[in-house]
């Protein structure tokens, strides 16, 4: 097995990008899910909320770009002009983080046509994992630090559906390639290169993987299909979540061995 695809979402809920190569530390991809838009009451947003969020396209280093790519319009700042620090929320915790300048909230807010602002994890906040070890930290991910998927899983849900969909619609972060449906859901250690990742529990869906990640157009599938089959004490799965137990870089083509 080797690691088929490898995607980093730089904002929570904005539109994600494939990449060859990405850094992991205890939080996830060293990229992914720094940023979050949060409404009036500094609630988190996502698809969930906006599902035109798909048409703003984010890139991270030193700086944050946002791309509507409708318009072909951006904006862009330094991320050291985050200053001010305060209280957001995200699935009931609160979280202490910095929020972006006037000018780019305001950019914002006209592209999703809402009031938003938009807050960056620093390296000094720590976010526990729920229900994690002691010490486990993620970003502004719904709960993990990583999302894995295997081929063969999504094979077998496009195998139910009449219209066939793209792993993007899962907002996964690694997608292996692999030779059973769902045969992932046995591991509880792997290793991907130099790094090794601990196999926390199956990925619980909601609605968001209804939603057309280029067009921003919401369907009744693939979730109707997976409820069929794949619903467990009222959860419908796919996926699973992964804390990393190292450090170290992970490559698209990168064997996938599984440790126990």
């Amino acid at each position: 097995m080797e690691v088929k695809e490898l995607y980093e979402y730089p904002v929570k809920g904005l539109k994600g990008s494939r990449v060859s190569c990405a850094s992991v530390n205890s939080r996830g991809l060293n990229l992914d899910r720094r940023l979050m838009l949060v409404d009036s009451s500094n609630s988190f947003l996502s698809q969930r909320q906006i599902p035109g969020l798909v048409k703003l396209l984010p890139t991270l280093d030193d700086e944050i770009k946002i791309e509507n790519l409708d318009t072909n319009k951006y904006i862009s700042t330094m991320i050291e002009k985050f200053v001010i620090r305060d209280q957001v929320e995200i699935w009931g915790q609160i979280v202490e983080a910095e929020q972006a300048p006037d000018e780019i909230n305001d950019w914002i807010s006209d592209q999703v046509g809402q009031k938003v602002k938009l807050f960056h994890m620093g390296d000094k906040t720590r976010r526990p994992v729920p229900g994690g070890n002691e010490g486990d930290i993620v970003s502004f991910a719904d709960g993990y630090p990583i999302l894995l998927t295997g081929s063969a899983s999504l094979d077998d849900l496009n195998s139910r559906l009449a219209n066939p969909v793209s792993i993007d619609r899962f907002r996964t972060n690694i997608h292996v390639s692999t030779n059973k449906p769902f045969e992932e859901e046995s591991w509880q250690k792997i290793k991907i290169g130099d790094v090794i990742l601990r196999v926390a529990k199956k990925c619980a869906r909601c609605k968001v993987i209804n939603v057309d990640q280029n067009s921003g157009k919401v369907y009744t599938e693939p979730l109707e299909a997976l409820r069929s089959y794949r619903q467990e004490d009222n959860k419908v799965n796919f996926g699973m979540n992964l804390i990393p137990e190292t450090h170290g870089l992970i490559h698209e083509g990168d064997r996938v061995e599984v440790l126990a």
